[in-house]
């Protein structure tokens, strides 16, 4: 059920990142759905199964956009790794962390992605665009990933993927937690 969770989420996000309009005045940058979903798994799952979902959302992005198919897959699943690492450390589940590691993530990626286009030729925009962009992903980065992993959780407890729990913390269906803030 978990597979078919992340296919169906993916799916959704994707489409959503790919429909909804970007704006010149935050330097053309898109609202990182596909990232703020990789997060979530990356914050609420085994390593392994997170590793598996930034690389399936990171060739969704690579799939919508101009950049070399990898690039995006080999970036998220870095921040899904570095997300893991230090989700036992802070609150996961409140909005202020994820936003913080939304935005933080954001900026990372773009400036990774930024980085490949440039090797491969592809980057066709200025400095001062470029960190409009970095800067704007991570605003962006920011307000989309509470959203995402609110919206997520719900999904998973609707799919029997999560047990309801008394504070805003939805504790995940056979994921252990080794010390931490909650442990």
């Amino acid at each position: 059920m978990n597979v078919l969770s992340l296919i169906l989420l993916t799916t959704a996000a994707g489409t959503l990142q790919a429909i909804v309009p970007t704006a010149p005045w935050l330097g053309e940058a898109r609202v990182p759905l596909l990232l703020a979903l990789a997060l979530h798994y990356a914050l609420t799952r085994a390593p392994g199964f997170a590793l598996g979902a930034a690389i399936l959302s990171g060739v969704v992005q690579d799939a919508l956009g101009r950049a070399p198919l990898g690039g995006s897959a080999l970036l998220f699943g870095a921040v899904a790794l570095i997300a893991g690492r230090y989700r036992d450390e802070v609150f996961h589940a409140a909005a202020p962390a994820r936003a913080v590691f939304g935005a933080l993530a954001a900026a990372a990626t773009t400036l990774g992605l930024w980085a490949i286009l440039g090797v491969a030729g592809l980057a066709r925009a200025s400095a001062g665009v470029g960190a409009l962009r970095v800067a704007s992903a991570a605003l962006l980065g920011a307000a989309a990933t509470p959203l995402v992993g609110h919206w997520a959780a719900r999904a998973d407890l609707a799919l029997g993927l999560a047990e309801p729990r008394a504070g805003p913390e939805i504790e995940m269906a056979g994921v252990r937690r080794k010390g931490g803030a909650h442990g």
